[in-house]
C-alpha cells in the first residue's frame, strides 16, 4: 500500500465538504462553478480527454495538485479581466504561455517558476475537458491550446558521485541514524522515487535471488509501473540492518522501536515531518561535508551573510533557519557561515538545495555513464528500473553529465564483423594444432633416422661430407683478390699457390684444379 504521507486523502475530503457548501474562495462564482465541475469529473473519471490521458479517476493527491494549479491559473486570468476563465482568447492564452517559459510571471517571492510547463499542462486539461464536456450538451468549443509550448524547463538537480554518496555522506549520516546511512546508499543504488516509493517500501518487498538483493515496487506504490530489479551496491547493507530492526523489534517493552518497526523498511518516513527531518538533516550533513565554513558573531556577519544570500548560518551544528525562533537576541552568538557551492556546472543546484529526490538523479546518471563506458548495460534496462515511460524522461533525469563524443573502434564492428572474427581465431587455433602434429612427425622421423644401421649412416655421411667440400670450394674460388694498380685479378690458397689468372676483361687465361688440404 503506498503511504500516504502528506494526508493527502483527508485534505481532499475536508476541502470537498467546504466548497459544496460555500464554494472555492479567492475566485469568481463563475469560475468556482466551472472549477468544482472539472474536480469532481476528474474524481470519478469523467469528460477525461482522449489527447494523450490516462483513463480513470484520479487520486487524492492529483486532485490536490490539479485544484491548486488551476486556481492560481483562474486568478491570474481573472488580474486581467478574463472573468469566467472560459472567456479567454487564443491569443492571451499564447502571450500568457509564452510569458511563463521567460520567466516574465514570478511567484509570491519574486523568483521564477522551476516548473512552469505544469500550469501549461494543467490549463490544457481543464481545457480539452471544457471542449469535451460542452460537446455532450451540443456546444462546440474551440481548441486554443493547439500552439501552447510544453518545453521542460531545463533540468537541475544537485549532483553527488558514487563515491561521494557511499564514502562521505553515508558513513555521516550513520553517525546520526544508521537508517538514514542506508536510505541514501539506497535511493542511489534502486533510482527509486522518493519520498512516495521510499516510504511505501515493505520488507515483504526484498528477496535474495542467485546470490543478489532484488527489490519489488508493485504498481500499487508507483507512479508509472511496478518493476523487479536487483541492487548493485547496497543489497548486503540493506539485508544487515533489516537483521538490526528485526532483533529490535524482539523489544516489546520498548514502544518507541516497537513504533519503528512496522513492516515498512524505512519508517522513520512515515510521514510529511519524517521526510522533512531527513531532508533537513540530510542538507545540514552535505552542507558541512562540501561547503567552505568561517566563524563569526552575528553581530559581525555582513548584509549577505545574515540574509543568507549564499550563505548558510548554523548555530550549535544546527541550521539556523530551523532554530532561530529559540534565539531572542543573536548578536552575540557564535555562528558558524557555510559559503554555498554549486553541485556540478551542468547539475547546476548548490549543495544546500539537497533532498533526497537528487538521489535518484545521481544513480541514472552513474548507471548511464556505466552503460556509456563498457557497453554492457542496456538502456532500456535502466529505462525499466527508473520505472520512465520513455526515453525523453531517461535523458531529462542524466543530462549526459559525464558522457563524451568517444567511440572505441570496437564498438563499430557489427555483429557480422565479430562471427567473422570467431571464426577466424578457430581456424588459426585449429591450423596451429595441425603445425604441431606435424613437428611431431618430423622428431618422430629425425629418430628414425638416428637409429639407422651403422653402415647406412656411414654412407650418408660420406655424401654430407662431399657436400661440404663442395660448398668449400664454391668459396674459395669466390675469395678473389684484386691487388691495387695491376691489371689481372688471381685466385690464390692459403699457400700461395695460383689457380686462376684473370685479364682485364674477367676472362680466364690460367686455371689449376682446386686440390683440398690434407
Amino acid at each position: 500500500m503506498k503511504k500516504d504521507l502528506r494526508y493527502e486523502k483527508n485534505i481532499y475530503q475536508n476541502w470537498k465538504l467546504k466548497v459544496l457548501k460555500s464554494g472555492e474562495p479567492d475566485i469568481s462564482k463563475e469560475n468556482s462553478k466551472l472549477f468544482l465541475e472539472y474536480i469532481l469529473d476528474m474524481e470519478i473519471g469523467m469528460n477525461i480527454s482522449r489527447k494523450n490521458q490516462k483513463k480513470g479517476g484520479r487520486s487524492e493527491g492529483r486532485l490536490n495538485y490539479i485544484r491548486r494549479k488551476l486556481k492560481q491559473v483562474m486568478q491570474y486570468f481573472e488580474k486581467l479581466g478574463i472573468n469566467p476563465i472560459t472567456n479567454i482568447t487564443e491569443k492571451q492564452a499564447i502571450e500568457w504561455n509564452n510569458a511563463l517559459n521567460r520567466g516574465m510571471i514570478k511567484r509570491i517571492d519574486g523568483k521564477e517558476y522551476g516548473a512552469p510547463s505544469e500550469f501549461i499542462v494543467t490549463f490544457k486539461a481543464f481545457w480539452n475537458w471544457y471542449i469535451k464536456s460542452r460537446r455532450k450538451l451540443g456546444v462546440e468549443v474551440k481548441d486554443l491550446t493547439e500552439d501552447l509550448d510544453l518545453k521542460k524547463k531545463e533540468n537541475t538537480f544537485v549532483y553527488l558521485s558514487k563515491d561521494q554518496v557511499f564514502n562521505d555522506i553515508a558513513p555521516a549520516l550513520n553517525k546520526i541514524n544508521p537508517g538514514y546511512g542506508i536510505l541514501v546508499r539506497f535511493l542511489f543504488d534502486s533510482i527509486t522515487r522518493f519520498p512516495t516509493e521510499a516510504s511505501s517500501l515493505q520488507e515483504e518487498f526484498i528477496g535474495e535471488k542467485e546470490g543478489e538483493v532484488w527489490i519489488s515496487i508493485p504498481k500499487e506504490i508507483s507512479k508509472t509501473f511496478g518493476r523487479d530489479f536487483n541492487l548493485l551496491y547496497c543489497g548486503e547493507a540493506l539485508l544487515q540492518y533489516l537483521k538490526e530492526k528485526k532483533k529490535e523489534k524482539n523489544k516489546k517493552d520498548d514502544k518507541r522501536v516497537k513504533d519503528r518497526t512496522d513492516g515498512y523498511v524505512f519508517s522513520f518516513l512515515k510521514n510529511q515531518n519524517g521526510v522533512y527531518k531527513f531532508n533537513t538533516i540530510l542538507k545540514e550533513t552535505v552542507i558541512k561535508l562540501y561547503c567552505e565554513k568561517k566563524t563569526k558573531k552575528y553581530s559581525e556577519l555582513s548584509d549577505d551573510e545574515r540574509n543568507e544570500n549564499g550563505y548558510i548560518l548554523f548555530v550549535k551544528g544546527e541550521m539556523l533557519r530551523t532554530t532561530r525562533r529559540k534565539f531572542s537576541d543573536l548578536d552575540n552568538v557564535i555562528v558558524d557561515v557555510y559559503k554555498d557551492k554549486m553541485s556540478d556546472p551542468i547539475a547546476k543546484k548548490n549543495y544546500s538545495e539537497i533532498t533526497g529526490y537528487d538521489f535518484r538523479h545521481d544513480g541514472a546518471v552513474h548507471l548511464r555513464e556505466l552503460a556509456h563506458k563498457n557497453g554492457r548495460i542496456s538502456l532500456d534496462a535502466i529505462r525499466a528500473r527508473g520505472a520512465w515511460a520513455d526515453f525523453d524522461m531517461l535523458n531529462y533525469y542524466t543530462k549526459f553529465l559525464k558522457i563524451t563524443g568517444k567511440i572505441s573502434k570496437e564498438e563499430t564492428l557489427v555483429e557480422e564483423d565479430r562471427t567473422k572474427m570467431k571464426k577466424e581465431m578457430e581456424t588459426l587455433k585449429k591450423n596451429e594444432e595441425i603445425v604441431r602434429k606435424k613437428n611431431i612427425e618430423l622428431e618422430k622421423k629425425l629418430k628414425a633416422m638416428e637409429s639407422r644401421s651403422a653402415s647406412n649412416f656411414d654412407d650418408m655421411n660420406s655424401r654430407v661430407e662431399d657436400r661440404f667440400k663442395e660448398i668449400e670450394k664454391r668459396l674459395f674460388e669466390q675469395n678473389a683478390l684484386t691487388q691495387e694498380g695491376k691489371t689481372i685479378t688471381t685466385l690464390v690458397d692459403e699457400k700461395g699457390n695460383v689457380h686462376g689468372v684473370y685479364d682485364k676483361d674477367g676472362k680466364l687465361k690460367k686455371y689449376v684444379p682446386y686440390q683440398p688440404k690434407k
